[in-house]
């Protein structure tokens, strides 16, 4: 994520080992800090089938004091309902990425 931040001219702090703002919670593994920090979009990933995204997510965004959008990352479309890319709300999206056979290559500069 550094990568296509950095191509992007953003930034991306990897934020999963370290408390939010919230007391004890460390929900959101990264953020994404977008025109200098403006907006913030939190990332949360992991490698199980994950049920109740939306309060997870809203709990994330919460606790990385993200305004944006939060964005979760699964493995697998198994992970993810059977679906690549899945919208939770408006504001909200789960996708299948792995990092091993999906390129980001969008963002690279030219």
């Amino acid at each position: 994520m550094q990568d296509v931040a950095a191509g992007l001219g953003d930034a991306y702090d990897d934020t999963g080992a370290v408390v939010g703002i919230l007391r004890r919670n460390k929900k959101g593994d990264g953020v994404l800090a977008v025109g200098g920090g403006d907006v913030r979009v939190v990332l949360e990933m992991t490698d199980s089938a994950r049920t109740g995204w939306n309060d997870y997510l809203d709990e994330a965004e919460r606790n990385r004091d993200a305004v944006a959008v939060a964005l979760g990352l699964v493995r697998t479309a198994e992970q993810n309902g059977g679906q690549t890319i899945r919208m939770m709300a408006a504001r909200r999206i789960v996708m299948a990425f792995d990092s091993e056979t999906d390129a980001p290559t969008c963002c690279a500069p030219s």
